[in-house]
């Protein structure tokens, strides 16, 4: 990837979304209807199970590689209510937030403030549905990209200042460059910058660990984790490129 972005090639990596009660699948199910909605489906090879998260300041979009819609809460704030797909927009409707629960992840609207959820629905072609949120495993999801790496959205700490290395990053959101400072450096084994798709899209081992430092220049605008890894533990941090 990142010879390819060095080329000034652009990759897209595309992921798939599995709930953890039902086995089934986010899918687009083919449909290009405003207001069409989005359905589940038992795993395949088709591009209506495949998405790419985009970001949106603090949260994301989700847009489906075979219909070119984005996942829409439609305004919806019912439990049970049917989750659709739109055009793309600046609606709070088509904005999600990942958060995690355990080594799985649930999506919440930012409009209607409900989750994704299966609804323990087992058939092929059923809707897709939000709910309030709950500890059920209806609104678990694994997601993994389509290289079969599950991706990393367990790291979401949103602090950039952390006590225990002595470490602090600035500015964020970030244009360019994201600086770096840290007390010890020899107390630093790596540090690693991961998208959402748990792509390492930089790395910085021991050695090349300075107190004060520059990174995510190369980086194209999105959403990413800077992971400080310490010789007793490992720090995470949110950022944005804009």
């Amino acid at each position: 990837t990142a010879i390819m972005q060095g080329a000034g090639v652009t990759t897209t990596q595309y992921i798939t979304i599995k709930n953890r009660a039902t086995g089934l699948l986010i899918d687009g199910i083919g449909r290009t209807t405003n207001g069409s909605n989005a359905g589940q489906w038992s795993s395949s090879t088709s591009y209506n199970q495949q998405w790419v998260v985009e970001t949106a300041g603090s949260y994301v979009k989700i847009k489906n590689r075979a219909t070119g819609l984005y996942l829409d809460g439609m305004g919806r704030t019912t439990n049970g209510s049917i989750a659709g797909q739109w055009s793309s927009s600046t609606s709070n409707n088509q904005q999600w937030t990942i958060e995690t629960a355990g080594s799985y992840s649930k999506l919440k609207n930012r409009a209607t403030g409900l989750y994704i959820d299966g609804m323990g629905s087992t058939t092929n072609g059923a809707d897709l549905a939000q709910w309030s949120s709950s500890s059920s495993y209806n609104q678990q999801w694994t997601i993994t990209n389509t290289t079969g790496r599950v991706a990393t959205t367990d790291v979401v700490v949103e602090q950039q200042k952390s006590t225990e290395h002595d470490v602090t990053l600035f500015p964020n959101p970030f244009t360019s460059g994201i600086s770096v400072s840290i007390r010890d450096p020899k107390e630093i084994k790596s540090i690693i910058i991961v998208d959402l798709t748990g792509n390492q899209v930089e790395v910085i081992q021991h050695d090349n660990i300075a107190t004060e430092q520059t990174v995510g220049s190369q980086l194209n605008a999105g959403m990413y984790v800077v992971h400080i890894n310490g010789l007793r533990n490992t720090q995470s941090f949110k950022v944005i490129k804009k």
